[in-house]
C-alpha cells in the first residue's frame, strides 16, 4: 500500500483519495460492532455514527504529507431516515433505480484541518483528536434529526492580511442525471459481462464440450491434452461474437492496465484526502 500512495505522491497530478476511517456502512450489526469495540477499549460509545479506527487513515497522511496541505471532513445525512434507522436499509439500489424512491434530499456538512494542526505523528495523540472528530459527528446528525439541517458558517472571520471572510451559510443545488439512461451505465458493465459469458458457454456445448468429450473417451492422457488445445482454438471463434468482444479483450492483463490508465487520467480533482 505503501508503493501504491507514493505513486499519488506527486503535486503535479491532482487527486482525491476518499476514506472511510469506519471501515463499512452504518447498520445494526456494525452498530452493535462498534458498541462492542468502546465496551472493550473503555469508551463511550457514539449515537449516530460509528466508531473510527486510525490506523489507516493516519498511515494515509503519513504517506501523503509531502504533497498534501489539509484534510476535508463531511458528514452525511439523508432526508427520510428516521431515528434510529439506517439509510442503506431505505434507500436501497431497488428503491433509488427501480421504484423511484430516492432520497428526497442529502445534506453534507464539511470541514478543513490543516496537516499541520492533526497530530498524526503520534498514535495516541491521534487516536484521541479522530474519536473527538466523530463525537462532533454525532452531535451534528442530532442536530440534523431535531432541525432538518446541519448547523452552517454565518460568522466573519478578519485574517492576519486584514482580509474579511464571511461563512457561507447553507448552499443548497439541485442533483440530476444528465440523461434519462444515464443510470443504464451503472450496470452496463455487468451487463456486457452477462451476454458475453451467455454467448460463449450458450454456443460452446455443441461445439466445445461434445468435440472434447469425444476426443477425451478415444485418446489418452497425452492426447486429451491436444484435444484440449484443440477445440480451445474453437472456443476463441465463438467468443468473437457479441459486437466484436472476446474474452481476451476482458481478462487480457495488458488491456486491463491500459483501460484502467485511460480511466485513471479523466477524473483528476484537486489533490487532497478526505475522511
Amino acid at each position: 500500500m505503501a508503493s501504491a500512495l507514493q505513486k499519488l505522491n506527486k503535486a503535479t497530478e491532482p487527486m482525491w483519495l476518499l476514506l472511510f476511517p469506519e471501515g463499512t456502512n452504518l447498520a445494526p450489526d456494525t452498530r452493535e460492532k462498534s458498541k462492542t469495540w468502546a465496551q472493550k477499549s473503555g469508551i463511550t460509545d457514539t449515537q449516530h455514527v460509528l466508531l473510527p479506527r486510525a490506523t489507516g487513515l493516519q498511515f494515509c497522511i503519513d504517506e501523503l504529507k509531502g504533497s498534501v496541505d489539509y484534510l476535508y471532513d463531511c458528514t452525511i445525512a439523508y432526508e427520510g431516515v428516521p431515528r434510529g434507522q439506517f439509510a442503506q436499509d431505505i434507500f436501497t439500489l431497488k428503491a433509488g433505480y427501480l421504484e423511484g424512491r430516492p432520497p428526497k434530499s442529502v445534506s453534507m456538512h464539511w470541514r478543513r484541518f490543516a496537516l499541520k494542526d492533526i497530530p498524526y505523528r503520534n498514535q495516541k495523540a491521534f487516536e484521541l483528536w479522530l474519536v473527538a472528530r466523530w463525537r462532533e459527528k454525532d452531535i451534528l446528525i442530532e442536530n440534523y434529526l431535531r432541525n432538518g439541517k446541519f448547523p452552517a458558517d454565518t460568522g466573519v472571520t478578519k485574517m492576519k492580511s486584514g482580509e474579511i471572510k464571511r461563512g457561507s451559510g447553507h448552499l443548497e443545488t439541485q442533483i440530476r442525471s444528465s440523461h434519462w439512461y444515464e443510470f443504464l451505465q451503472i450496470f452496463a458493465p455487468m451487463g456486457v459481462l452477462a451476454m458475453v459469458i451467455a454467448v460463449f458457454y450458450g454456443a460452446l456445448p455443441q461445439s466445445f464440450w461434445r468435440s472434447f468429450n469425444k476426443q477425451a473417451l478415444q485418446a489418452s492422457t497425452e492426447d486429451i491434452k491436444k484435444a484440449g488445445v484443440q477445440v480451445g482454438t474453437q472456443a476463441k471463434a465463438v467468443s468473437k461474437t457479441a459486437a466484436g468482444l472476446t474474452l481476451d479483450d476482458l481478462f487480457d492483463k495488458d488491456k486491463q492496465e491500459q483501460s484502467f490508465k485511460k480511466g485513471a487520467v479523466v477524473c483528476t480533482p484537486p489533490r487532497t484526502p478526505a475522511s
